[in-house]
Order: structure tokens, then C-alpha cells, then sequence
């Protein structure tokens, strides 16, 4: 079974490709390397450095691009399956200059979805701590305004209707103390 460094550039079909660069035990990408793909829900594609296993990013940096090629967001942590899972930091960059970048959010994922323990920072400069289910606030934490008011000890639930038609009702029940 070989083991070394490779370039494997697959064309899966036009609308996406994977080029990997980096260590192979026999076919399978494992070791560090960089990989880069486009496809169709990312069409200006995305590079991950890192660790892969099998084919698939375990540990790494990913950085999504704009149309332009400028960098847009930033993932720094753990894969599982391909997808982002474990701890990790989403980043924003705020403009073409790439060294001005903000974190949004640093905390659990799973499958790609912000879950567990987190902190999020909004748009509006708030910040949210505490617990997600697949992206929403869900159980107990807090939120700080930009100027200083805090909500402590609130308690989201969050519950989705599904009615006919497939068509869904979001309901959140906060409850918080001050």
C-alpha cells in the first residue's frame, strides 16, 4: 500500500470537483494536507488545511470564498463525516483586507449546526451564551447587549409545528430573570 504526498484531482461532475494535495495511505487522503472544492451549495469554493482520515478533514482551518475570491468566513476546529463537528470558531472577515476578521461564534457544532455549549455574537454587537440545538437558542443562557444590559439565566425552548404542505411553525417560549 503506498504512502506519500499526492495531488488527486477528481471531477465528480461539472457542477463539482476536489482537488486534494497532501499525505495518502494507499487511495485514501490520510495525514495533513490541503483540500479545495466547489460545488453547488458553495459555488465559489471552499480550501480546508488540515488533518484528514479516509478521504475526509478530522482537524483544520476551512475558509469559505465571495465570488470575487475574497475570503468570507472561517472554521477553525474539528470535522466528523466531512462536516463541521466537535469544538470549534466561526469567523467572519469584515472586508477584502483579510487580516480584519470578527468571531461569531466559538463553541459546540454538530453537523454543520451550532449545538451544546456556545457563544454567538450578533450583527447588533449582542452576545448569546449558552446552550443550541441544531442552531437555535435552546435551554438555559444569557444575553448581553452591546450596552451592557444582561439578561441572565434565561431558558429558551424552542419547538417547530410542522403544519400540511410541509410548511413549519416556529414557537420559542423565553422565560429569563435579571
Amino acid at each position: 500500500m503506498p504512502v506519500g504526498r499526492w495531488l488527486y484531482l477528481p471531477h465528480i461532475d461539472q457542477s463539482h470537483y476536489f482537488t486534494y494535495v497532501g499525505d495518502f495511505d494507499g487511495a485514501n487522503a490520510t495525514g495533513n494536507g490541503i483540500a479545495s472544492n466547489k460545488y453547488e451549495s458553495h459555488p465559489n469554493g471552499a480550501i480546508i488545511t488540515g488533518e484528514f482520515k479516509d478521504n475526509l478533514p478530522i482537524n483544520g482551518v476551512c475558509i469559505w470564498h465571495k465570488e470575487d475570491g475574497t475570503p468570507e468566513r472561517k472554521y477553525v476546529g474539528s470535522f466528523e463525516n466531512g462536516a463541521l463537528s466537535g469544538e470549534g470558531e466561526i469567523f467572519k472577515y469584515e472586508s477584502s483586507d483579510t487580516t480584519n476578521i470578527i468571531r461569531i461564534y466559538k463553541g459546540g457544532f454538530k453537523d454543520g449546526l451550532y449545538e451544546g455549549h456556545g457563544v454567538l455574537h450578533l450583527s447588533k454587537g449582542d452576545t448569546y451564551e449558552g446552550a443550541f440545538v441544531q442552531s437555535k437558542y435552546h435551554g438555559k443562557g444569557g444575553l448581553k447587549s452591546k450596552d451592557g444590559y444582561v439578561y441572565d439565566e434565561m431558558v429558551i425552548e424552542v419547538s417547530i409545528e410542522v403544519t400540511d404542505g410541509g410548511k413549519g411553525i416556529l414557537n420559542t417560549e423565553i422565560s429569563y430573570s435579571e
